[in-house]
């Protein structure tokens, strides 16, 4: 099975090492029938695999939330009919951030060609606002609204910060434009999280390169601070691209080998490159290095020398330093 898709990135988990030489990783009981099985040779055929819902299976194991949720979304959208795949669900299957709380539910949206009223049903809801055949796109044959509602969407049902989050990886992997989510988001009215969603331009950055790092970016700006993101400072020795940088002095990394590992294998190279920059950083009497943020716990062996200050700076200014101290250690 092809993994292309019509936009940049790889948005639909291929799962072909699952399901042997199956071309569809989801099995279904009335296609093993339609082939010459029984309907008890199919139930045996299907002994083992995860049930995703009325007469499709799957093999899960091994697999993340976020994948199986799109296995899930995939086996509901074939039994339901004029259905698309929608807000988190749209967004699992586009490659964005979510968290495993966010993929309880598979979420779909009507077209325009189904008739009768929106409903519930198990594992999955049914919103009530059609969608645009324009705003329909299908990456690996399963339709899903397109990156742009995608976003809106999510910002309308998860928080407002995850919503940035989501908004900030959609804008890095350029799916979406920030012209565009601005012009799309302030249009949501009289709905519900419209409020939250016309907010969402203003917070996002294309230049986030991680969930945790627009998480603290927000909480450094709900501060009073106005980071400056992803800056070269070649006066350093080794020429570092920091993650923050606050009036040309104070910088600010959120570290955690996690962070390289998102869109692919950890990269121990580039982690290892970081903390090299980082000791540069340390001796520059121009900067306090902050590192903070860890998403993991990492082995001693990895963790390197407790981030120190050094410089005049310091003194100058105890009291912004603690502030950002202590918000962040909590994050």
């Amino acid at each position: 099975m092809s993994t292309d898709a019509p936009r940049g990135g790889s948005f639909f988990v291929v799962l072909e090492h699952h399901v042997g030489v199956r071309q569809e990783a989801v099995v279904r009981i009335a296609d093993l029938m339609s082939d010459g099985a029984t309907r008890r040779e199919a139930r045996g055929s299907v002994a083992g695999l995860q049930r995703l819902t009325r007469g499709s299976y799957a093999d899960t194991s091994g697999l993340t939330a976020q994948e199986s949720h799109i296995l899930q979304t995939r086996a509901l959208t074939d039994r339901i009919g004029d259905v698309v795949a929608s807000h988190t669900s749209a967004a699992a299957i586009w490659g964005l951030p979510l968290r495993d709380g966010d993929l309880g539910v598979v979420q779909l949206s009507p077209t325009w060609q189904r008739l009768g009223n929106p409903k519930a049903g198990p594992g999955y809801h049914l919103h009530s606002r059609p969608v645009d055949q324009a705003q329909i796109e299908a990456p690996n044959g399963l339709r899903t609204t397109s990156p742009l509602l995608t976003t809106v969407d999510c910002a309308r049902l998860v928080s407002l910060d995850w919503g940035v989050v989501i908004g900030d990886a959609a804008l890095r992997k350029g799916l979406i434009e920030h012209p565009e989510l601005a012009s799309a988001a302030g249009q949501v009215r009289r709905l519900k999280g419209a409020a939250r969603a016309r907010a969402l331009a203003n917070m996002c950055s294309p230049l986030a390169e991680s969930p945790g790092e627009s998480l603290l970016r927000l909480r450094l700006r709900r501060m009073g601070l106005e980071p400056a993101e992803q800056v070269s400072m070649p006066w350093v020795e080794g020429h570092p691209r920091v993650d923050f940088l606050i009036d040309e002095w104070l910088v600010i990394e959120f570290d955690g080998r996690a962070k390289y590992s998102l869109d692919g294998d950890p990269e121990r190279a580039h982690w290892e490159e970081k903390r090299r920059r980082r000791g540069g950083l340390r001796s520059d009497p121009r900067c306090l290095d902050r590192a903070l943020g860890r998403t993991s716990p990492a082995p001693k062996d990895q963790l390197g020398p407790a981030p120190r200050a050094s410089g005049p700076e310091v003194s100058a200014d105890p009291p912004r330093e603690a502030r950002i101290s202590a918000t962040t250690r909590r994050f």
